[in-house]
């Protein structure tokens, strides 16, 4: 459709542009492409969706795609379609030289290489939680944080999913970015109540009326599915509800209005919450399995979960080395925290 319209919205707008089988389907994960950098004649800018990227939402209302990442640009001059070359996705061809290419189909190989290189360093191979980690750190370029502060929170999944990809931070925590993973199995006759604690070393910095810490959560679920059902195909879900300390010591539900990111019979949520004043302490999660009837009750379903708390307060405030301190043994380390080293020149 880049041969046809001028523009991107024109492109988003066409139902022709709607991401298709297989790439819809629920359990897969869904790879778009973006730009890397601002060409004069192209109808995308940088960091902006391909031209040629497929957009959701997809089957039965699934959220795709998934993540995107970098895999070219393309611009048509003089009835002739060009590859710009500062975009391109550069490949070996047959003859062992580099040349000039675009599309999707150079997007997913680098989500494959963040998996596999996941996968191999977390402790015991789980490629679901690599996964999970992967969606969970996904990052918002300038095109996607513009859609969600003018609230089309909407438009920005529908052609970014997630956000961008980034392997190395879904390896490490840093002193101000803590993440907890947790991953299990459950079924309809168990609810589950995960804590996760909230340190003294940021909760110190509560003010109303100014962001302090953000917390995100992602869960991962691999429901049963049955591909005769048509839209009802997914036969379970599990669904998250977000629980914290509020400023008066008591319990609070928080979860986003209006189920935004924890949509029914979708198997992955994922959202995050913004506060400004709030308790240290036990925080929790609370998970439940909601299934259709033919599915037995005892029938445990595979999840990951994950939690991450992020220091907004300006005052780099060390949030792993609280918990560390403040809920020592609860909780196995992983992978060390890695520390992000500026070096002059």
């Amino acid at each position: 459709m880049w041969q046809t319209y001028d523009n991107l919205t024109d492109i988003i707008d066409d139902d022709e542009a709607r991401v298709s089988a297989p790439g819809e389907n629920f359990l897969g994960l869904t790879v778009g492409a973006i730009t890397r950098e601002n060409h004069p004649l192209s109808i995308s800018r940088a960091k902006e969706l391909s031209p040629f990227s497929r957009i959701g939402l997809g089957f039965c209302g699934t959220t795709k795609p998934d993540l995107t990442y970098p895999g070219g640009n393309i611009f048509i001059s003089e009835n002739k379609h060009f590859i710009a070359g500062n975009s391109a996705a550069y490949v070996i061809n047959k003859y062992g030289f580099l040349e000039a290419e675009f599309g999707t189909s150079f997007s997913a190989p680098i989500a494959a290489a963040d998996l596999a290189i996941l996968t191999q360093d977390i402790p015991g191979g789980n490629p679901l939680v690599a996964k999970a980690l992967l969606l969970h750190h996904a990052e918002l370029s300038s095109p996607m944080f513009n859609l969600q502060i003018n609230q089309q929170e909407d438009i920005c999944q529908k052609l970014y999913g997630k956000g961008i990809g980034n392997g190395y931070n879904s390896k490490y925590s840093q002193s101000g970015r803590a993440t907890y993973i947790r991953a299990g199995k459950m079924s309809r006759l168990i609810k589950e109540r995960v804590q996760f604690y909230m340190p003294t070393t940021l909760s110190g910095y509560s003010k109303r009326k100014t962001s302090i810490a953000n917390v995100k959560v992602t869960c991962l679920c691999l429901p049963p599915v049955s591909s005769n059902k048509g839209y009802e195909y997914l036969r379970a879900y599990i669904d998250t509800s977000f629980h914290c300390i509020n400023s008066n010591g008591n319990d609070e539900t928080r979860n986003p209005q209006g189920k935004q990111g924890r949509e029914k019979w979708h198997n992955i949520h994922h959202f995050s919450q913004v506060f400004s004043t709030f308790n240290p302490g036990d925080w929790q999660i609370w998970l439940q399995l909601y299934s259709k009837p033919e599915i037995q009750n005892d029938t445990e379903i595979e999840y990951v979960l994950i939690v991450t708390i992020e220091d907004l307060s300006g005052y780099n405030a060390d949030i792993y080395g609280g918990i560390e301190t403040e809920a020592f043994g609860r909780f196995h380390v992983l992978n060390e925290v890695r520390e992000e080293v500026e070096i002059e020149g």
